[in-house]
């Protein structure tokens, strides 16, 4: 009785080093052929800087605001969270002075995320963190000022609240 299988040529195999070097070598360029593509098409974006896109994002320093009238250090740093997408998408005109908000928030967010969480442990923290923050007060104030002026002028909201102004 005769095998039905014929045996193969080696010679046709993959087996050869200068066939196996080929194909790693063509398996490493696809490989990063693919990286490449993935990180020009997704990894590269960065947010589009726009009245439209801030005045959508601004809502937050409203919810901010509120955040930090609790004391509450993890409703202030949802609060930082998302207002860190309005610095995302800031106009080039208004990016410092939403940044100056940003960076001094987490400042007080960090402090009260180092507290027992009791209310008067929570008022101790921020009130040493605002007193520690002292130097920079004029410039949060104006940076506060600038941007509840961009809010109201640019995206006709009430610096106060979220809602659009009439006129």
């Amino acid at each position: 009785m005769t095998d039905p299988v014929e045996p193969t040529d080696d010679s046709d195999q993959a087996g050869h080093p200068h066939q196996l070097l080929i194909r790693l070598t063509a398996g490493v360029v696809a490989v990063v052929l693919v990286a490449a593509a993935a990180w020009i098409l997704l990894g590269n974006r960065h947010p589009t800087r726009s009245v439209e896109a801030y005045c959508d994002k601004i809502v937050a320093a409203e919810t901010l605001r509120s955040a930090l009238a609790t004391g509450d250090a993890q409703e202030i740093r949802t609060a930082v969270d998302q207002f860190q997408g309005a610095v995302d998408v800031a106009p080039i005109e208004i990016e410092p002075q939403t940044q100056t908000l940003v960076d001094y928030a987490e400042e007080l967010a960090s402090t009260l995320g180092t507290t027992g969480g009791s209310e008067a442990e929570t008022r101790a923290a921020l009130t040493e963190a605002v007193r520690r923050l002292d130097d920079r007060s004029a410039d949060v104030t104006a940076a506060g000022r600038a941007v509840d002026a961009y809010a109201r002028d640019t995206c006709h909201l009430d610096p106060g609240g979220t809602s659009p102004t009439t006129g």
